[in-house]
Parts: structure tokens; sequence; C-alpha cells
């Protein structure tokens, strides 16, 4: 009998020792968010000038990989306008070269502006 109580205390002791708490597993990669594309739907000339462009290169600063191609598309209908006309400009390349992205679009913006002043 005492060999018995010795073993199942033997038993319980070792078994109640070699118990590890497994660790989490901690993720190598970031929780962000990758954004490849943007998009404005606009229908006045005043919907350009509302885009503030800190906010889309913040956006798109999430992106951990500078080599990811992106876009930015900026879509306009003129349902009010002489001709009803629709469209749309697109802007795409690197991550790293969101400056002149933005440059870019400011651009063809700006020409967008001619064609809805001269098409109301």
């Amino acid at each position: 009998m005492k060999l018995q109580v010795l073993l199942i205390a033997f038993l319980v002791s070792t078994i109640g020792v070699s118990q590890v708490k497994k660790q989490p597993k901690q993720s190598s990669q970031s929780n962000g968010v990758k954004i490849s594309s943007l998009a404005f739907s606009i229908e006045t000339k005043e919907d350009y000038k509302t885009i503030n462009w800190k906010d889309v290169k913040e956006i798109f600063s999430h992106n951990t990989n500078k080599e990811e191609e992106i876009e930015m598309t900026f879509k306009y209908a003129l349902p009010n306008s002489k001709s009803n006309i629709k469209g749309e400009i697109k802007v795409h390349g690197n991550v790293k070269d969101i400056d002149v992205l933005i440059s870019k679009a400011k651009k063809g913006l700006k020409g967008l502006i001619k064609i809805v002043d001269n098409n109301q």
C-alpha cells in the first residue's frame, strides 16, 4: 500500500511539474492594412477642391512594401452638363512614388476642371 501511495504521489508531482504553459504565437508581420487603390466620385467642380492630399498620402503610407503598386481613380459624372459627360482619370505607380502620383493627379484634375467649366 505504501508503494502504491508513493507511486501515485510521484506520478502526480511529475505530471504537475511537466506541464508547460504555451506562449501565444507572436506574429512576425504587422497587423496593418494593405491599401492598393483609392477612388473618388465627383459630381461638381467644388468636389475637386475638397480633396485633402495629406490624407491621401497618409492612407498609402500604411503600406509596408514600398514597391507595392497603387492606383488612384477619379470618376466624374456631370448629369446637369450640356452633354451629360461621364468618365474617369486613373493614376498608378509604386507607394514610394506617392508624391509624384499626387502631382500627376493634381494636374489631371486641373484639366478635368477645365472640361467641367466648358460643359456647364
